[in-house]
């Protein structure tokens, strides 16, 4: 993610690209392939244009089209990339046995040597395709319910698209294989699977984008609406959640918590309560 970053800020920064000042980007990881592979990429969607260090918006001169120059940002990448790995095992963040030195510095010698690819799309159509296309790499994991044909005591058989044919065919493994092919997807804990960076960072989106407006004439959106977790819940399903499932009209009153005899500790009850209704707690069996 950080030498995606760096390639992107550099290009941008490059006047030569048609820029000249700070882009801004969102970067989302995506680890997985049809089958469930291990294949850990970023997507990106940036915008065609960038801020000056007069407070300008210089449009990009792509018109549309490939932003920056797909084979000049794979060698950066790949560069940018792989000295950073170098880093890691200089700063003994990344520890590798005695043994395995010399196979590391050959392995590194004949990186430098591969192609890497940055592949890149032409503009969008407009701000519904950015959504869906933000929408189909954020919040889904590697296989959905959907595209799992069977499930027997010992394996499992799901759906996946060969990209190459255009076909959609099915795999069998095991249940441990298919555990562990769903687990290596898993980010460790604290990891930031989506970025944003330039002038979409959050360090500096509010005073940037209200430059650029300024610049482009244009203007400054409404305030966002500050809602309750039952109106926003509300709007977007059509129903109330502290209404009675059943009639749908009389309000839901809380007369017991039970917390769990094990587990997470007791976490107390958030929800805004009338001093007319009584709530009980009742202690856990010791």
């Amino acid at each position: 993610m950080r030498s995606v970053k760096e390639t992107l800020d550099t290009f941008g920064k490059n006047e030569r690209n048609g820029i000249g000042g700070k882009i801004g980007a969102i970067l989302l990881l995506h680890t997985w392939t049809q089958q469930m592979g291990y294949h850990p990429h970023v997507h990106c969607i940036v915008p065609a244009g960038g801020l000056t260090p007069t407070g300008k918006w210089q449009q990009a001169k792509a018109k549309g089209q490939f932003l920056f120059s797909v084979r000049a940002m794979s060698v950066m990448f790949r560069g940018k990339l792989l000295a950073g790995i170098h880093q890691l095992y200089l700063s003994g963040k990344l520890r590798l046995p005695k043994q395995e030195l010399d196979k590391y510095k050959k392995t590194k010698a004949n990186l430098y040597l591969k192609e890497f690819v940055s592949y890149a799309k032409p503009a969008f159509g407009g701000p519904r395709q950015v959504l869906e296309y933000i929408g189909r790499y954020t919040h889904r994991i590697c296989i959905s319910n959907h595209r799992i044909i069977k499930i027997t005591k010992t394996h499992v058989t799901f759906r996946y698209l060969d990209r190459k044919k255009k076909k959609s065919k099915t795999k069998t493994v095991t249940g441990q294989q298919f555990i562990k092919l769903f687990a290596e997807h898993i980010l460790p804990k604290g990891f930031v699977k989506i970025r944003h960076i330039g002038f979409l960072s959050s360090r500096s989106k509010a005073k940037d984008l209200a430059v650029i407006r300024k610049s482009l004439c244009v203007k400054t959106p409404a305030p966002k609406v500050k809602m309750t977790n039952r109106e926003f819940m509300t709007l977007t399903t059509g129903k109330d959640p502290h209404l009675c499932p059943k009639c749908g009209e009389v309000e839901m009153v809380v007369t017991l918590i039970m917390p769990p005899i094990r587990g997470s500790p007791f976490k107390i009850y958030q929800r805004p309560i009338p001093k007319d209704r009584i709530v009980k707690i009742r202690k856990p069996i010791a």
